[in-house]
């Protein structure tokens, strides 16, 4: 019978085939039931007998752990008393229900194994696809190591253990956190791809990633990686300027949307007026108020005297109860300059005029028609983020003068207007600033591995090169990056050893 295509085979030789393989040819479909109904019987008492036994087994594994460190004496912590085994609740049930017959078959062998697994299920498990596989990894491993040590007990052990950490392990090679994988969900909902490495935390991983930045076969995929990410991650931010979010933050682009947000502006205002309501007035007397509390009173007086001359000035205006927009638009930008002037001299002054800004801005906000309120709230918060990314863009590096924004540059940016607001996650920037921050922010680099990567360039940088392609490559990238089973790996530390035990045999 040396042709394996069975199709070949006469009758003769596929019933010798299925008698030397085990099976009984004659079996029919009644016999199988009966079959499987032992496996379920046998897996049953093996299941209850396992966990009603599970002290005592550990117990007898500990007395003969300590007799064979100890050449044969047992140590007197260890308790006298033995405590029932599996064995013995096993023949305690077969005392009331009689010899429990175990299966013959494959079919009624594999129930068995999989009922005597199913306790697994009871451990601790964030889904039911989990729990699914606390027990068809053992089974699956059970079932494989008895078969392949030709029924030995050993074996099954073995195989229970193996199989249920692979069961785990292997459908997610690397868990994150909870809270990383909400700033994973962040940065992917703007569109940023991120590798396997970033998404799951693992430095082995993301060490490996960097490192094939400078090595052949992989240095250009790397390269196209972290070009994609960084224009998507660039993207995100100019989105929120009101940028279509596919163009980096090139001169010309930040010029053209900035005067496009400041066209707004003009075009809303020039249309509306400002009107004096009770808030705007609480509003600059609150900025009065905030700056006299933060001075010392011997540094307050010169300063307190311009902010009473700029508020008094801008009442006056208000002739008839409101102010033109075009006056308006003048008031702001007079603002907007002596606050720059005095921001290093003078940094509370400096607060103050843009705290008397601010509230002009907020009173235009609720003058404005009912059909341009929407456009002008947009255009304020675009212009807000505006003014971070112009912190985040006129740094020094020849990424940032490509139009790339680092996220770490938008997090100082961010944070440094507002740090209560950055940290409590309020500015609109925040949630990207600190997604990026926490998850592209690059291991460091202090150069020496490309340095010895260029003076060593030999068959083992070429063998290198070629494993780290693979490990950039879509489907590798995928998988060592899913999250299928996130609890799995660190949980199955905890259970393998009960897993094991469960799945022992009565021997």
């Amino acid at each position: 019978m040396s042709d394996p295509v069975l199709r070949n085979w006469s009758d003769e030789e596929l019933l010798k085939f299925i008698q030397s393989s085990g099976v009984n040819s004659s079996m029919g479909m009644g016999d199988y039931a009966v079959d499987a109904g032992r496996g379920l019987a046998s897996g049953a008492a093996n299941a209850v007998s396992g966990m009603a036994g599970l002290p005592g087994d550990v117990q007898t594994l500990a007395r003969a752990g300590a007799q064979s460190m100890t050449g044969g004496a047992m140590p007197p912590a260890l308790p006298d008393q033995q405590l029932p085994t599996s064995s013995a609740v096993r023949g305690g049930i077969e005392q009331m229900t009689g010899p429990i017959q175990e299966p013959k078959t494959a079919l009624g062998g594999g129930i068995r194994t999989a009922v005597e697994m199913a306790p697994a299920a009871l451990f601790p498990a964030q889904t039911g696809i989990q729990r699914a596989i606390n027990v068809a990894g053992p089974t699956i491993g059970s079932i494989a190591g008895e078969y392949m040590t030709n029924g030995s007990p050993t074996g099954k052990l073995v195989g229970a253990l193996v199989g249920g950490a692979a069961g785990a392990r292997g459908i997610t090679p690397h868990a994150a956190s909870p809270e990383r994988m909400a700033l994973v969900r962040q940065l992917e909902g703007e569109g940023v791809p991120l590798t396997a490495g970033q998404r799951t935390g693992n430095k082995a991983l993301q060490w490996r990633e960097s490192a094939a930045a400078d090595m052949p076969f992989s240095a250009g995929r790397a390269a196209q990686m972290n070009e994609a990410q960084g224009r998507a991650f660039t993207g995100a931010a100019m989105r929120r300027m009101g940028a279509s979010g596919d163009d980096l933050a090139t001169a010309p682009v930040v010029d053209r949307e900035v005067r496009r947000i400041e066209d707004t502006f003009n075009t809303i205002s020039g249309r509306n007026s400002v009107q004096r309501d009770p808030q705007v007035l609480q509003d600059m007397n609150a900025a009065r108020i905030r700056y006299a509390d933060n001075v010392l009173p011997s540094q307050r007086s010169g300063g307190t005297q311009n902010i009473d001359e700029i508020i008094d000035d801008i009442r006056d205006r208000f002739s008839n109860g409101s102010m033109s927009g075009t006056e308006y638009q003048h008031i702001r930008s007079r603002l907007s300059k002596q606050a720059q002037s005095t921001r290093q001299n003078d940094p509370e002054l400096s607060t103050a005029l843009r705290d008397i800004r601010n509230s002009l801005d907020d009173a235009m906000g609720r003058s404005v028609s009912q059909g341009d309120r929407q456009t002008w709230q947009e255009a304020r918060q675009q212009w807000e983020n505006w003014k971070k990314i112009e912190k985040a863009v006129t740094g020094a590096g020849s990424e940032t003068a490509q139009g790339f924004i680092s996220p770490s540059a938008l997090a100082r940016a961010v944070s440094g207007g507002d740090r209560s607001r950055y940290a409590r996650g309020q500015s609109d920037m925040s949630d990207l600033a600190h997604a990026g921050e926490a998850i592209l922010k690059p291991l460091p680099q202090s150069g020496t591995g490309p340095r010895m990567n260029a003076s060593n360039f030999g068959i083992t940088n070429l063998l290198a090169g070629l494993y780290n392609r693979g490990v950039l490559s879509g489907p590798a990238q995928a998988y060592l990056g899913n999250q299928a089973l996130p609890g799995a790996p660190t949980r199955m530390r905890s259970i393998l050893m009960g897993d094991a035990l469960l799945a022992r045999p009565r021997e």
